[in-house]
């Protein structure tokens, strides 16, 4: 019976503890307080279908989640521009192919509606290479070369 006591005392502890750091991670974040990233992406390409679009916006949104993980990275078509605050992040894709993603970003204040556009960015891959592993690497590329306008 002592020993069941004991276990039991444990995993009260472990319970415990792990509710504390979960409490004081969700705090941390909380207390940025910083302004959210509204995330678009928009193309010229007639031809390009929405589900590729849509694929390379969610690369291109987990990898700013990733670069900048005190940031929260919101849908832009969800959101009411003339109320928001934060950044706006534009990708617009100039072209898509299984061997080649070409398209540039672009950021805007919406605080002092300040504009930033990045260098056009092409990344070619080889064939036979996953488009996946194409747009990833595009995505953390266009990132780098066009840096939110806090990180410059």
């Amino acid at each position: 019976m002592e020993r069941v006591f004991v276990w039991l005392r444990s995993a009260a502890y472990l319970f415990m503890g792990a509710m504390m750091l979960g409490g004081l991670a969700m705090t941390g974040d909380a207390q940025t307080n910083l302004p959210p990233i509204h995330l678009s992406c928009e193309t010229p390409l007639k031809e390009l279908p929405e589900a590729d679009l849509a694929a390379v916006c969610e690369t291109l949104r987990l990898e700013i989640e990733q670069q900048f993980p005190e940031r929260k990275v919101v849908d832009q078509k969800k959101t009411n521009t003339g109320t928001a605050q934060g950044m706006v992040a534009t990708l617009v894709v100039e072209a898509l192919r299984s061997d080649h993603v070409k398209g540039a970003l672009q950021w805007q204040n919406l605080a002092t509606n300040e504009n930033y556009k990045g260098p056009s960015l092409q990344v070619d891959g080889m064939d036979g290479a996953p488009l996946a592993r194409l747009i990833e690497g595009f995505a953390r590329d266009v990132l780098r070369v066009s840096l939110p306008p806090w990180e410059q």
